[in-house]
């Protein structure tokens, strides 16, 4: 009546189906504790940040408004070179020392950011004036902007009385070294 390859097709759909569904679990075995028995639904994790209900971010606007972090920050940063100078517990001191750093770059970080803007900014004004008198536009690519930076830079080194010379020698030997780490080191023959 059926043939072997009809019996082995409904077998093999057969197993297939099976396959797919969950495994049993007896119900003599008592569940463990790390096993739940009811599911309970996963909390959804929202980051205010990116939800559309908050808007865009108006980095003006927002600097404006909590200007003050800045000052507060400062201060903090004060009085925690003063509790390290008092403080006799090393670990203690090592804990300070690394939440005074993390305000410090993020500080500085902070200032070299605003420096950009600034550099963005006063780059527009110029150019919507050129463009105002009917030259082409041209816009700033990001190596003008490094090159405009580092000419700020020294500029105000210049400004603070850092010799300028100790510096760039300084940077040169930086280069040099962080060149040398790339070339491979020599095989000696046998």
């Amino acid at each position: 009546m059926f043939d072997n390859e009809w019996i082995a097709f409904l077998f093999y759909c057969f197993n297939s189906c099976l396959s797919f569904r969950p495994a049993e679990i007896t119900s003599k075995r008592p569940v463990t504790r790390k096993r739940r028995v009811v599911e309970v639904s996963k909390k959804a994790v929202r980051d205010p940040r990116f939800e559309a209900y908050t808007g865009e971010l108006n980095e003006g606007l927002f600097k404006r408004s909590y200007g003050f972090i800045d000052d507060y920050e400062r201060s903090e940063i004060a009085m925690l070179k003063d509790e390290i100078k008092n403080e006799p517990n090393s670990e203690r001191r090592a804990q300070l020392q690394k939440t005074m750093t993390s305000k410090v770059s993020r500080l500085s970080t902070n200032e070299i950011k605003e420096k950009t803007q600034k550099l963005k900014r006063e780059w527009r004004k110029t150019e919507s004036a050129k463009v105002q008198q009917g030259k082409t536009p041209f816009f700033l690519k990001n190596s003008e902007l490094k090159r405009r930076q580092l000419v700020d830079k020294f500029k105000s080194l210049t400004e603070k009385g850092m010799d300028l010379d100790k510096v760039l020698e300084k940077r040169r030997k930086k280069n040099a070294s962080r060149e040398h780490r790339h070339i491979p080191s020599q095989r000696r023959s046998r």
